[in-house]
């Protein structure tokens, strides 16, 4: 567990975390952050249309989106 400071995505799909001193390549992120730090980590061309990230509105409760990168 780490706090991301940048997200990129490598040439062969996987992503690259920058944290405070250290890059951590994974295969798969798990953003634990409201909507509007999503937003503003994910790089461009990670989402087809990421300003639709922006709509979602805030709630007192745990909120769990899922992009899928087709259709399920």
């Amino acid at each position: 567990r780490a706090k991301a400071g940048s997200l990129t995505r490598t040439e062969d799909g996987r992503w690259n975390v920058e944290t405070a001193g250290e890059r951590i390549t994974a295969d798969t992120v798990v953003l634990a952050v409201p909507q509007t730090e999503t937003h503003d980590l994910l790089p461009e061309g990670a989402l087809d249309e990421p300003d639709l990230l922006l709509d979602i509105e805030n709630a007192p409760i745990l909120n769990v989106h899922v992009i899928y990168d087709r259709k399920v």
